[in-house]
Order: structure tokens, then C-alpha cells, then sequence
């Protein structure tokens, strides 16, 4: 009995084949952008799953407050907080201390290699985190100072085949530091990543560094908490330890360290600075997969109950001979059945041709078909074969419902059908053109941040990094030799350059006794000039004046914020008392997502060294040029290797998340626009033929082409005009609801709201024309024949 219902489903669907095309193709890229998707989701909420110990972990977070008002969270903060933690709350078994990441020069046998991403770890560093140590003893691999780990791709890429344990390398001319291990490179689920560790003892080798409660914001703290322990309780005892360290002393000025904890599987989605933004995306991506999905199946339903009117025939004589309605419902069901195989089939076969693409527009983390787990299959080809059914049970259950004896009044009541149909068709298009208009506002934001005034000048900014310590020695004579080439306007040194932000240190502003934490940056004197900045009170630094090396310069918002009117003259101490001698104007060295902060501009690096050299250029050959400053580094530093970037490709790379963004949502509204094309073309074809008859007697009463093509076409034109008045509030609020994650943003231009209605309109348009046309030049009289 199954195999007949399939054999006559089969028959049916290769009779109609345009129909069968239409539905089956539909539902395969509908169902390929859900498992696109699908894959994209499952990867961004499985971070941190493979730590053993991931239930217990938690990472030290805090903020500021004054006044009440709470300001910049993060988990960057002095060494001392996690041993105290631990040696002083029972609830904490044990803890971890990484490094923010650094950068380095590793030197092998007179070769130099570039190490990324290298971190200072404490020895309970494998204790605590499932990271698998493929050489080495995990007890004592990052015990003693200068102890070295390396990541299995960096020991390949140094060393090759070679067994490299216990061999000495320096660190940008540092060292040497012994080999003690080989870690598995962190997967990329992994919300902590490295190339190398050190071991954190290192650090109190240093004399120089801030390791104290009262500076050094540079280390993340990890807890591991007892088994089932109570984080808001520990929270209380963490900012009572807080207290009794830091927050007494801050009290006199009204500021408060606030400590919280974060469970490290939640840290991705709910905890790093950009969370907000990647769990908006991952919600809105969802419901885009799962608006996809129902497209494709609102075609098989449209293109069903609209050839319902046909079948109704069929039904009667069937029932006629004995079909009962569970027999129609079932041989119904069968078709539907079909066509889940078949658009499964051809989706999986899509999956696999464009996931090449795919990983280039999200990254290689994107996923395939084979990381799926057994159960995650099974319950994943259940759910396509749910969604299949649950397509065609409605066209099942209503084309079986008819009687033999009613099937012409079935049929003379076949346009109050059309009311479910010109539904779906308008629920088609609404989220069709939402999906262009978020697009076209998505594209517009980013178009904005890149062409909004910074505040500084960043085109033609070459950006050369001072790696190790001979480079940092000899900045100032790369610096004038470097000033010294032709079309080179402008080179500056400084600890680091406007576009992810700038470090921060405790300060004490004139007339208050505790720190208040501010962001910083070290520059020279040719720093302004070569950047564009504007001092806007005072002056900037003078190399004729040995005193400015002791001077500040701030922003207006620092100004702001110690509610300063004249700062010039005023103090801030750090390390002795620094006069500001002038104010430059606001300017962005953030990303666009965070508000302009206090900053202060010092004219005295850290150990006299600046880490960066910012060259400007106006030269019309880039590649020349480039070989230049090659020469001329080797000439100044033979045995480092030279490094640059342009400063444009870095300000680039801030906004690659939101680019990633924009691209998925393209090809997507652009799949959602071809499904609901495809069953426009269906249906129109479907309405000619229905109208058959009528055109023809229009045409032999003097009806025009035009006139036929328009007659068709209206309908389904109303049908998208109510699509757009539905779609644009839509795309407005969920356009609006991801324009909250950035302090500066775009006006909202109503013009793409215009372009994304209008150009599904006109696509519309031209696949009803088409069809219309054909009806239309069809002779008369092959039409008043036409039965």
C-alpha cells in the first residue's frame, strides 16, 4: 500500500514538473540556508564546552563606580587579586592569572619567527584548564620563571619535526627562556587563545612592572570555585576583600571597585565586549533561518491548494472508487514526503558546494555537515522531515476533505481559497523586503563608520611596530632616518596608535588623594602633526623644552569629567606631579561602538621606549616606498625583521564581525527574494492558466497585451504593497535594535526603505509580466478551445 502511494505521488509529481521544480528547489535552499545557519549558531553556542572543569570556573570581572553610576566593566586588573581571593575565601579552591596578549620575536638558531597571542600563566594553568599538554609535566611546565610553553603550531613552525624541550630561545632579545612544554592548539571554541605561555613567575623578575594593587591593569583573573558554590556569595566576599585592598582608600573621592564573577561558559555570549552585538546577531541570523525555512514551505502549500481547484477532480473520482480520507491523506502526505527527500538531498549537496564560501564569509570556525554528532543527526534529519510533513498536512487534510457530490461547488468556491494564498504570498514578501531593508541599513551603518570624521587623520598611515628591545633602543634613529626619505610628510613614535583603544593606569588629578583610573597613550612631539590632532587649549609638546617631558596633555573629556573649565596649569600625579600644558580636541581611538572616554597624552614612554612608529606618506607608489623603509630598517636593525601594516587595514579589522554581519544577511535576503520569486512564478503561471478562457474572449473584444499583462499583474502588485507596509516598521525596530550596540551612529535613511519595497516590486513585476505576456500573445481561439 506505501509503495503504491509513493509510486502515485511520484507520477504526479513528474507530471507537473514546473510545480515539482518550483517546491522541491525551494524547500533544498531554504532547508541549505537553515543548516548554513544552523552551523554558524551551533559553533558560536558551544564555546568552552570541553572544559572539564568549565562548571566550577568563573572569571574575575570589574567595573568602576562613582556616584552611583557604574563605568567600564572589563576583566583586565592587578595581579594581587587572585591569590588574595584564594588564600582568603574558602569558596575558592584554586585560581589562574593570564596576561592580556602580547606580541614577540622568537629567535631559533639565528632565525626569528613572529609569536602571537603569547600569555603569562600561572602553574595552575592545566590544573584548572582542559588544554591538552602533549609534551612536557604538567606540574612543573610553568613553574619556574622564564619557562616556556608553545603551542603544537608554533613548536612545528620553529622547530619542524624536532623534539624542541628544554632548548633556549629569547623573546625579542629577552631571556633566554627554556622550552618546558607543547600544548594542543586551543580549539576555536575556545574563548581563551594562545600561541605560547609563559610562565607568570616571569613577571616578578621585572622589577620595573606595576604588580601591586595599585597598578598593572593587565591580567585576567580565573577562580575555581568549590562544586556547587554560590557566585552571588562569593561576589559579597570578593568585594569585601576588594574593600579591605583598594576601595577604603578610593572611598575619600566617592569611587568603588565593583567585582563580579562570570561563569566561564557564558563568558562569549555574555561577558566579552562585543557579547551584546554577537548574541543580537546569533537571534537575528535564527529567526532569518527559521523565516527562510517557512518561505520555501509557503511555497508548497501556495502552489498545493492553488492546484487544489485541478486535484479536486481526482479526489472525487477516487473517493467514488472506495478511497477513504485517511487513503488521500496519506497518498498527499506521500508527495510531501518526496519532496522533503528530494530538497533534503539537493540541500545537503548545496551545503556541501558553497560551505568553501561560507567559511570565507564567517571564518573556518563555520563548521560541516560531519562535525554534527550522532544524536544531533538523527534529531536534525527528524526535525527536516517534521517540517516537511507539517508543509503538506495542510494541503493534505484540505484537498481530501472534498466530496464527490460538492466537488463543483468546491470549485466554484476556489477563490475563497486565494484568501490563505494571497496571506502566505503577502507574509512571503514582508519578510523579504524586512530582510533587504536591514541589509541596505546594515550596509549604510558601516558606510557611516567609515567615512565619519575620527578626529584624526588615518589615510596613508603606515604603522611599523618596534618589536624586541634593540628596536625599541634604536626608534629614534629609524625615526630620523625615516624622516629623511622623500615623500614621507610625517613620523611619530608612540606606545600605541588610535583604533582599539588605549591602555589605562591609575592617575591622581590635583586635589584628590586616590587614583582614578584613565586611558593613556605615550607620544612624542610630532604626534599631533603627524596625526591631524587639534589642541584646542595650551599647546601640545615642544622638544626645546626639556620640562615637557614631564607634561600632560588631555582630552575634552577628561576635562569633562573632572569638571575643569581652564586645566591648563592643574596637576595630575603619577609617579610625581605632571602639569597639563594644553587640551586636544576629542577623538575617536576607539571603535565606534564606545563613547569618547578621558584620556591624557604623556611625553615620557614607559623605560624611555616607545613600542610603534607612525609614518605618513604621500607617495603615489606604495610598493617603492615600502621597499625604502625595508632598506632602511635593515640598515638601522640587520637582524629584526621588519614588520608594517597600514593603519586604514587595521581601523578595518575592528569592524570585520559587523562586515561578516552584513554579508550574511545579503546572500540570505537574497535567497529569501529568490524563494518567494519562485513561488510568484508558480502562482502567476498558475493564475494564466486559470484565466485562460477570459483572456482569450478579451483579446477577441480588443483587448491589448498591455492591458491582459496589467489585468494579471494587479493583484499580486496590492498583494506586495500591503507586504511593504508590514515590512517597514519590521525592519525598522530590529534595525534599531542592533544600531543600540554603537555610541555613534547613522540617521536613519528612509530612502532604503524605498529601495528594498521598490526593487522587490519590480522583480515581482518582471517574473508576473513574463508570465502574463506568454498568456496574453497566446492565440485567441486555442484559448476559447482550452478546456
Amino acid at each position: 500500500m506505501i509503495s503504491n502511494y509513493l509510486k502515485v505521488a511520484f507520477r504526479n509529481l513528474l507530471k507537473h514538473r514546473i510545480y515539482s521544480a518550483i517546491t522541491i528547489v525551494g524547500f533544498a535552499i531554504g532547508l541549505a540556508a537553515a543548516i548554513l545557519i544552523a552551523l554558524y549558531v551551533r559553533f558560536e553556542l558551544s564555546f568552552d564546552d570541553f572544559q572539564v572543569h568549565g562548571d566550577t570556573i568563573v572569571r574575575a570581572s570589574f567595573a568602576s563606580k562613582k556616584e552611583g553610576i557604574v563605568q567600564g566593566r572589563g576583566p583586565s586588573f592587578t595581579p594581587p587579586f587572585a591569590p588574595a581571593a584564594a588564600n582568603e575565601i574558602p569558596e575558592v579552591e584554586s585560581f589562574v592569572r593570564l596576561s592580556t596578549p602580547r606580541v614577540a620575536y622568537a629567535f631559533v638558531g639565528g632565525e626569528s619567527f613572529k609569536l602571537e597571542n603569547i600569555r603569562h600563566a600561572d602553574s595552575t594553568f592545566f590544573d584548572i584548564f582542559s588544554f591538552n599538554l602533549i609534551a612536557g609535566d604538567i606540574r612543573s611546565a610553568l613553574r619556574n620563571p622564564y619557562s616556556l610553553v608553545l603551542s603544537q603550531s608554533s613548536a612545528e613552525r620553529m622547530f619542524g619535526e624536532g623534539n624542541p624541550l628544554g632548548t633556549l630561545v629569547k623573546l625579542d632579545g629577552k631571556g633566554p627562556y627554556q622550552i618546558t612544554g607543547i600544548v594542543a592548539d586551543p580549539p576555536a571554541n575556545s574563548s581563551i587563545q594562545f600561541s605560547s605561555l609563559i610562565s607568570f613567575s616571569t613577571l616578578y623578575e621585572d622589577k620595573n612592572l606595576y604588580l601591586d594593587w595599585n597598578g598593572g591593569n593587565q591580567y585576567i583573573a580565573y577562580l575555581q570555585l568549590v562544586p556547587n558554590a554560590d557566585i552571588a556569595l562569593v561576589e559579597k566576599q570578593c568585594s569585601a576583600l576588594l574593600w579591605r585592598y583598594l576601595n577604603q582608600q578610593l572611598s575619600a573621592i566617592g569611587v568603588e571597585v565593583v567585582p563580579s564573577l562570570e561563569p566561564l561558559k557564558s563568558v562569549h555570549l555574555f561577558h566579552e565586549y562585543d557579547s551584546e552585538t554577537r548574541r543580537n546577531n546569533i537571534a537575528i541570523v535564527s529567526a532569518v533561518a527559521v523565516f527562510i525555512l517557512i518561505l520555501a514551505c509557503v511555497n508548497f502549500v501556495n502552489l498545493t491548494t492553488a492546484r487544489a481547484i485541478r486535484r479536486a477532480k481526482e479526489v472525487g473520482i477516487r473517493k467514488t472508487f472506495g478511497a477513504n480520507r485517511n487513503d488521500l491523506v496519506s497518498q498527499f502526505l506521500g508527495e510531501a514526503l518526496l519532496v522533503t527527500i528530494a530538497g533534503t538531498s539537493i540541500a545537503i549537496l548545496l551545503v556541501e558546494l558553497v560551505t568553501p564560501w561560507y567559511r570565507a564569509l564567517v571564518g573556518e570556525h563555520a563548521g560541516s555537515l560531519s562535525s554534527f554528532e550522532f544524536g544531533e543527526a538523527a534529531m536534525f534529519v527528524f526535525s527536516i522531515f517534521t517540517v516537511g510533513i507539517a508543509a503538506g498536512s495542510y494541503p493534505a487534510f484540505h484537498l481530501s476533505r472534498f466530496q464527490p457530490a460538492a466537488i463543483q461547488g468546491e470549485i466554484s468556491r476556489g477563490g475563497a481559497r486565494s484568501i490563505v494564498r494571497n496571506i502566505l504570498v503577502i507574509f512571503q514578501f514582508a519578510v523579504s523586503i524586512t530582510l533587504i531593508a536591514c541589509t541596505l541599513l546594515v550596509g549604510a551603518q558601516l558606510q557611516y563608520m567609515q567615512n565619519k570624521d575620527l578626529g584624526f587623520r588615518q589615510d596613508n598611515m603606515i604603522v611599523i611596530p618596534l618589536r624586541g628591545e634593540e628596536s625599541k633602543e634604536r626608534g629614534d634613529i629609524l625615526k630620523q632616518e625615516l624622516t629623511g626619505l622623500p615623500d614621507i610628510t610625517g613620523v611619530t613614535a608612540s606606545s600605541e596608535v588610535p583604533s582599539a583603544g588605549f591602555t589605562t593606569n591609575g592617575y591622581f588629578p590635583e586635589g584628590q588623594t586616590t587614583p582614578v583610573m584613565i586611558h593613556v597613550v605615550d607620544a612624542d612631539e610630532r604626534f599631533f602633526d603627524t596625526y591631524g590632532l587639534a589642541v584646542i587649549k595650551g599647546r601640545s609638546f615642544s622638544s626645546e623644552r626639556l620640562t615637557d617631558k614631564d607634561s600632560y596633555l588631555i582630552n575634552e573629556s577628561l576635562a569633562l569629567m573632572l569638571g575643569w573649565d581652564d586645566p591648563i596649569g592643574k596637576t595630575i600625579r603619577r609617579g610625581g606631579d605632571h602639569t597639563i600644558i594644553g587640551v586636544v580636541k576629542d577623538f575617536h581611538y576607539a571603535t565606534l561602538h564606545d563613547k569618547i572616554e578621558p584620556l591624557i597624552i604623556t611625553n615620557q614612554p614607559w623605560r624611555d621606549r616607545y613600542s610603534v612608529l607612525s609614518v605618513r606618506t604621500e607617495s603615489k607608489d606604495i610598493p617603492e616606498l615600502i621597499i625604502s623603509l625595508k632598506a632602511v630598517w635593515h640598515r638601522v636593525l640587520p637582524s629584526t625583521p621588519f614588520e608594517f601594516s597600514f593603519l586604514d587595514d587595521q581601523m578595518d579589522t575592528l569592524y570585520r564581525a559587523e562586515r561578516r554581519f552584513e554579508g550574511l544577511f545579503f546572500s540570505f535576503s537574497f535567497l529569501a527574494i529568490v524563494i518567494a520569486l519562485m513561488g510568484l512564478v508558480g502562482l502567476a503561471s498558475f493564475s494564466a492558466q486559470q484565466r485562460t478562457k477570459e483572456i482569450g474572449i478579451r483579446k477577441v473584444l480588443g483587448a491589448s497585451v498591455q492591458g491582459v499583462v496589467s489585468l494579471l499583474s494587479a493583484d499580486f502588485i496590492k498583494l506586495i504593497a500591503v507586504a511593504n507596509l508590514l515590512a517597514w516598521p519590521t525592519a525598522y525596530y530590529f534595525t534599531q535594535r542592533w544600531l543600540d550596540n554603537f555610541a555613534y551612529r547613522m540617521e536613519m535613511p528612509w530612502s532604503a526603505f524605498i529601495l528594498a519595497g521598490g526593487s522587490v516590486l519590480l522583480l515581482a513585476v518582471g517574473v508576473i509580466g513574463v508570465q502574463a505576456i506568454k498568456a496574453a500573445s497566446a492565440n485567441p481561439v486555442d484559448a476559447l478551445r482550452y478546456e
